[in-house]
């Protein structure tokens, strides 16, 4: 993988001096209960599948950021590299899931502007935090691509199911 994507698709931030006990590195990973919220939330609501989906991601991006703060400085560490690619694994079926959810909306009232804002947002600090990878400017950046992503996909969620859309839930009924 490191040969075809220029050694960037499993390549991580290097978070020195924060770690897991520091309180940006803390504040950092906690904001990812806000997708264990979303995703209780939804399964709340019915929506079992993206709710599990969205709990099971938490974790995964949890465990990815724990051992990147955890890394100090260590290149291509395998646990950390590890994480990250379950990390993908997780929040590519994530994004794939709202992405279906979205085109069954369409533009039919239900993709509230709401839904496109939170959305746009989360996408942009998600890039911001790939192009800006120095501690500080990473750790707000991808701070905030978990708040707004959890919000996005929780949004999505509820339009989703109260569309009318099918949720796994809902299946055989």
């Amino acid at each position: 993988m490191d040969e075809t994507s220029a050694d960037w698709l499993l390549s991580y931030a290097d978070l020195r001096p924060e770690t897991s006990r520091t309180a940006v590195g803390a504040t950092f990973l906690a904001t990812n209960t806000l997708y264990l919220l979303a995703g209780i939330l939804l399964t709340l609501q019915g929506d079992y599948w993206f709710g599990l989906l969205t709990e099971v991601t938490s974790v995964a991006s949890f465990g990815y950021h724990y051992t990147q703060l955890e890394a100090q400085g260590q290149d291509k560490a395998a646990a950390v590299r590890l994480a990250l690619m379950l990390d993908y694994v997780f929040a590519l079926t994530s994004l794939a899931t709202a992405t279906v959810y979205l085109i069954g909306l369409g533009w039919t009232g239900h993709a509230e502007v709401d839904i496109l804002v939170a959305t746009a947002l989360s996408l942009t600090f998600l890039v911001l935090s790939w192009l800006y990878e120095s501690v500080t400017p990473y750790i707000v950046f991808h701070s905030l691509w978990h708040v707004f992503g959890a919000y996005a996909g929780y949004l999505i969620g509820v339009a989703h199911s109260s569309s009318g859309g099918v949720a796994i839930s809902n299946l055989g009924a």
